[in-house]
């Protein structure tokens, strides 16, 4: 089961497409993504979409992670990233 895999079983379950790596990855960072949002956005309901959006993003690139913190990092870094944008596009139609 992946919820017991250690750090490099999980990374190489999740790089071969492993549902269950999936779920496991999703469910350590996705309340996680949301909080981080929500500290740019300050919209709840928008930082869900972004944390969501990140780890579909994560999921589609999967073979690219050599490590954890590579995965990890990309999902901060694109949901800061998506933050900013929606951040700016708030004052593009106000």
């Amino acid at each position: 089961m992946a919820e017991s895999l250690n750090a490099h079983e999980l990374l190489e379950s999740f790089r071969t497409g492993d549902p269950k790596a999936y779920t496991v990855i999703t469910e350590k960072f996705y309340s996680r993504l949301v909080e981080f949002s929500f500290q740019i956005t300050k919209n709840e309901t928008q930082a869900r979409g972004i944390a969501s959006e990140s780890l579909q993003k994560l999921f589609s690139r999967s073979h690219l992670y050599q490590t954890t913190e590579h995965y990890e990092n990309f999902l901060y870094v694109a949901t800061r990233n998506a933050s900013i944008n929606y951040l700016r596009y708030l004052r593009t139609i106000t």
